[in-house]
């Protein structure tokens, strides 16, 4: 096990300097943001093949999408428009979809943040962003807690929470205080539902006993 953990971790850093050097290149030559995002797509997709054949540690997964996102976002930033971010996110969610069977945790919790980064490019999405992301998140833990999926419920669970106590502070600096009872109301409707699939959970494990 430690073995593999540090053949995780040596393989992710490699990825992480390869596809900073990319995006430090596209800040240092002009013209050359698509051919080294392209670039980074193929190392990203590289490094998924790698570590599914190599049983490595499935949170490195979730870890290279968020970069691979970053450093693409970064390369296309104020020099590209908007659409060749979209288009380079829905090219990593369909690959990861395909690998969705292999490692069904670490590549949903990849997959919400592909959600996340086409949330907040798509233009029709930005005026309510927030409230689509924290819906997102809430849905995402409530499927990572019905199916036990220990990744994805921990990073949702924390960004659910805040990007909720981030909404309630700006909706109470509006002093939009219906909007933050309905916020409440919604919260405390999905704290229901995680403990009834909770309450399922332990009775079908006393039942099996």
């Amino acid at each position: 096990m430690k073995n593999n953990d540090s053949k995780s971790i040596l393989l992710f850093l490699l990825f992480a300097f390869i596809s900073n050097l990319f995006y430090v290149a596209s800040q240092r030559v002009e013209h050359l943001e698509l051919p080294l995002a392209l670039v980074t797509f193929a190392v990203f997709i590289l490094f998924i093949v790698l570590v599914l054949k190599l049983n490595l540690r499935p949170i490195v997964i979730t870890l290279a999408t968020i970069l691979a996102l970053t450093d693409i976002n970064s390369i296309f930033y104020l020099s590209l428009p908007d659409v060749y971010t979209i288009g380079f996110t829905i090219g990593i969610l369909v690959f990861l979809s395909f690998f969705f069977k292999k490692e069904k945790d670490s590549i949903l919790a990849a997959i919400g943040f592909c959600m996340m980064n086409l949330l907040i490019h798509i233009e029709f999405f930005i005026q309510w962003e927030w409230i689509y992301l924290f819906v997102l998140h809430s849905i995402l833990f409530i499927i990572a807690s019905r199916y036990q999926f220990t990744i994805t419920k921990r990073i949702y669970l924390g960004l659910f929470s805040v990007t909720f106590f981030l909404l309630v502070i700006g909706m109470m600096t509006d002093h939009n205080y219906l909007a933050v009872l309905g916020l409440i109301l919604y919260y405390a409707v999905l704290i229901l539902i995680y403990f009834f699939i909770r309450k399922q959970k332990q009775h079908r494990t006393y039942s099996t006993h």
